[in-house]
């Protein structure tokens, strides 16, 4: 038995079945789901799908570097924006601020757990709040507009998941929902993508913001009347092995 295949079947009944006297079939299910998972995002998927059912999400947002991402973020949305969704929201730091900014903020995350710290921390600020959304390309079409919509090291995800061509029409459906705004940050690391793996090398600013701008005026370039690059944050928890991200906005 191969070793991935044991990290599945350790996983799957650590993450459904705690107690004893689990049923057989009911086993032989989140295997299989299981296994769906591992080939199309590898162990990394794995690993985060057994994280989000055991209510430990990772906490991207209490890491040194918010500051520097806040910053980079107010220079890139428009002063008159007056409601904003943040997708893949975390603990709701970013959203939470552009809500005291005076916008009208949604943070949507996967992680149920997530939400609800986001929830309890932000509970006192005025025009925000959280909800819990797997999108997907069936349901992404149902959000509504908004003025800008922030997704920052999300998309990924969605190529792991659907392929980058899915992943690339998810965005274009998307786009049709920001009224004035969309800043995008991606990955600079190719392992990041699992089995889709982009072409640039790892960590590398030129090929790094080749692909991202190539991929972005692909599915993009004729939403949006300008494209603006915002330069590169710092990665929380990678460490050297991609130690920054970059961003675009593009605005109407």
């Amino acid at each position: 038995m191969s070793l991935a295949v044991q990290l599945i079947r350790k996983l799957a009944v650590r993450v459904e079945f705690p107690a004893r006297g689990a049923k057989r079939a009911s086993v032989a299910s989140v295997i299989s789901k299981a296994v769906r998972i591992y080939k199309r995002r590898g162990v990394a998927g794995i690993a985060a799908a057994a994280r989000t059912k055991l209510g430990r999400e990772k906490d991207f947002q209490e890491k040194a570097g918010i500051d520097e991402r806040l910053a980079q973020l107010d220079r890139a949305v428009p002063a008159d924006t007056s409601s904003l969704v943040d997708i893949g929201c975390n603990l709701g730091m970013i959203t939470a601020h552009f809500a005291e900014r005076g916008a009208f903020s949604i943070g949507i995350d996967i992680g149920q757990r997530l939400i609800e710290r986001a929830n309890a921390r932000h509970a006192a600020v005025a025009n925000c709040g959280f909800m819990t959304m797997n999108l997907t390309p069936d349901n992404i079409a149902t959000l509504p507009v908004f003025d800008t919509m922030l997704l920052l090291s999300v998309h990924h995800n969605w190529v792991q998941l659907y392929g980058p061509d899915d992943a690339g029409e998810m965005l274009r459906a998307l786009s049709a929902k920001a009224g004035k705004t969309l800043i995008f940050e991606g990955p600079s690391r190719r392992g990041r993508y699992a089995n889709h793996p982009p072409e640039f090398v790892d960590n590398d600013e030129a090929s790094v913001t080749a692909y991202h701008e190539g991929y972005l005026q692909k599915y993009l370039g004729s939403e949006f009347s300008r494209i603006e690059p915002l330069g590169k944050t710092t990665c929380w928890g990678e460490g050297d092995r991609e130690p920054y991200r970059w961003s675009w906005a593009r605005y109407r």
